[in-house]
């Protein structure tokens, strides 16, 4: 998903030269680059002892050919995108051993650290950017391979270990390109988070800012279209379509312009067909809008996003046999875009909930099994098991309207079973503060009082900036004037904890839409 890295090209030089022994003509240059590409063809097309086999030839055809280096490395980040990592990182590893002073070797320490942030090696991750910030700290490439990790990072949703990188590159190479584009990409990361966080104001806010920072910079129409599309996918149309006016009217000569105008038509369908159809429990028609996107916009790059976006929709309306057909439209017509792995996870978690509605809950359990191995180690892997979190939670708020005790009890438990899977396969991710607030949220209704307090805190805790730290601190305060009120907890140290709460929310979240609340509650117990 981010963007790969320029590449230098290669010289047909045709040089030809004498082995000191033998006479015999070495491999020239010339002959790298379909060397090279018959490689990485193999590698494409699965062939990989066979690749193998061609890049040891490869190595002892061109030891000294100007390129090799080059060449290596770009089979390297071949086998990473064919998520044959382990091969990526022990060609790279090469590269950096037998040719250091190469000027691919900071490329090739990228390639390891990538390969291991797509392993989910955590601790191998940082130890090694550690080495390429020290190895190659003098190196001009340095601050763009930085940037790179940096924009993978974000691409996984880790926005701190981003802004770490970005704020780095800005501290230590202030005056280069690469410095504008990491402090664009500061502010293109707060922006995106609060969009997952649901805090849509905020993130106008910092759109606006990002505009008046760097109103006619180059980088601007492709991040704007993406912020777009993201508050598209996240059901903001308003604010989607204000994005992408900005496109149109500040750079109408990029061809970014125009697929702002296709997004804008396109929103204005998913606002038309799918809100108002699914609104109006007429599912079907939803399900359609799927053909039609293919018929009017099959060939536009985003579109398997929005089509992904349909699916979502229809998978929380609990349609989960029109949700699956959406994502097996994907996989089927894009197989090779981003969104087909997310899309071959929906397809499996939508079979996970329609087993267990049918009351099937060992095949349920196993195909959800299925999903952790099958896709282990994959970045999105959390946010989709955070997904079928949230599947189930709907479904036991749904019960809980209705009345029905059994089934609020029985979805409220698998709500909180697949919690603990995020909590405990995945501490890293950046889902586990929604895990923890959702937790708390079904304790809560549940009547579990202070467990529900346990996990509000825990947000309070250990991710104090997090955007729901502030209503979490509120939500403690209410379960413990609920335990209060029902008799569960008693005497003035519940008073105590109660105020301690709520005057931390005012101090350190003043503009939290719950310190109203709180201050209300401080002045009728005389707290202030």
């Amino acid at each position: 998903m981010i963007k790969k890295y320029l590449f230098i090209s290669l010289a047909l030089i045709g040089l030809i030269f004498y082995q000191m022994t033998d006479y015999c003509f070495a491999a020239t240059s010339d002959t790298l680059a379909p060397a090279k590409q018959n490689v990485i063809s193999l590698i494409g097309t699965g062939k990989l002892a066979e690749a193998d086999t061609a890049t040891n030839k490869l190595i002892a055809d061109f030891n000294n050919s100007p390129g090799v280096d080059e060449a290596i490395q770009q089979i390297a980040e071949k086998h990473r995108i064919v998520k044959n990592y382990q091969k990526a990182i022990e060609l790279s590893r090469y590269v950096i051993t037998n040719r250091p002073q190469s000027n691919r070797a900071v490329w090739s320490q990228m390639e390891i650290v990538m390969s291991n942030m797509l392993l989910g090696n955590e601790e191998s991750v940082r130890s090694e950017i550690t080495t390429l910030s020290t190895n190659y700290s003098s190196d001009p490439n340095l601050p763009w391979t930085l940037y790179a990790i940096g924009e993978q990072y974000r691409w996984a949703q880790n926005y701190d270990q981003a802004r770490e990188l970005y704020e780095k590159i800005i501290r230590e190479h202030p005056d280069i390109e690469c410095a504008t584009k990491a402090r664009i990409a500061l502010i293109n990361s707060d922006i995106i988070a609060n969009i997952n966080a649901g805090d849509f104001a905020s993130a106008e806010k910092l759109v606006d800012k990002m505009l008046t920072d760097f109103p006619a910079d180059s980088y601007l129409p492709e991040i704007l279209l993406y912020i777009g599309q993201k508050f598209s996918w996240s059901h903001q149309y308003e604010q989607a379509s204000n994005v992408f006016q900005q496109i149109i009217q500040r750079f109408p000569t990029s061809p970014i312009a125009a697929k702002a105008k296709q997004c804008i038509s396109k929103t204005g369908q998913i606002t038309d067909i799918v809100s108002k159809s699914i609104e109006s429990g007429d599912y079907s028609k939803a399900g359609k809008a799927v053909d039609e996107l293919i018929a009017k916009f099959g060939d536009e790059a985003d579109t398997p996003a929005t089509i992904y976006d349909i699916a979502g929709r229809l998978e929380s309306a609990g349609q989960f046999a029109l949700a699956r057909h959406a994502y097996e439209q994907i996989i089927w017509r894009y197989p090779k875009d981003g969104f087909a792995d997310m899309s071959r996870m929906g397809v499996q978690r939508t079979k996970v909930l329609a087993l267990d509605e049918s009351g099937d809950l060992t095949s349920a359990q196993s195909t959800f099994n299925g999903i952790l191995n099958d896709f282990n180690g994959h970045p999105y892997l959390p946010a989709h098991v955070m997904w079928t979190a949230e599947d189930y939670y709907r479904k036991a708020c749904k019960a809980q309207e209705q009345g029905d005790i059994v089934n609020t009890k029985k979805y409220f438990d698998k709500t909180l079973q697949t919690l603990d899977v995020v909590n405990t396969k995945f501490p890293a991710s950046t889902e586990i503060p929604n895990a923890l607030y959702l937790a708390g949220d079904c304790y809560r209704r549940l009547g579990e009082y202070q467990k529900s307090v346990e996990f509000y805190q825990k947000i309070v805790d250990k991710y104090p900036a997090d955007g729901r730290a502030g209503r979490s601190l509120f939500m403690v305060g209410c379960n413990l004037e609920d335990m209060q009120t029902l008799g569960f907890a008693s005497g003035p140290e519940v008073d105590e904890a109660i105020t301690a709460a709520y005057k931390r929310l005012i101090k350190e979240y003043p503009n939290c839409d719950t310190v109203k609340f709180a201050e209300n509650w401080l002045k009728q117990h005389n707290a202030q």
